[in-house]
């Protein structure tokens, strides 16, 4: 009895300790692009992305008399996915405007997030 309660401990402890690593970061490099497309009625007022791996970013404001609902980042960069990040001020004249951003890894869509209505604001990054 003894024997079998010693091995109960040790096969919980074995499981406990494997099921609690900790989840890996991905640490590598990609190739990072960003996209946003509003529908009609949706006005992008700016957007801010990530362009390094030290904290750089690009913030692009559009005027108020411009009515832009797209925007593409014209190059990519060369980012670590943590660190890839895009926020995105809009709004919706009519409440079923929609606003959709992306992320791309290596041109191949990594997260997408779409917002209807008439607050379009988006936030959206890697893990």
């Amino acid at each position: 009895m003894k024997f079998m309660f010693c091995s109960v401990i040790t096969v919980w402890a074995v499981l406990s300790f494997v099921s609690c690593k900790k989840e890996q970061i991905d640490e590598n490099i990609y190739e990072i692009s960003y996209r946003v497309e509003g529908s009609q009625g949706a006005l992008i007022s700016s957007v801010t992305y990530n362009i390094d791996n030290d904290g750089a970013f690009e913030t692009i404001n559009v005027p108020n008399d411009v009515e832009a609902n797209f925007f593409e980042s014209d190059i990519t960069y060369k980012l670590k996915p943590r660190n890839a990040y895009i926020v995105v001020y809009a709004t919706g004249t009519t409440g079923d405007a929609t606003l959709k951003t992306q992320i791309f890894k290596n041109g191949v869509l990594a997260k997408e997030y779409t917002r209807n209505g008439t607050n379009l604001s988006t936030e959206l990054g890697l893990p």
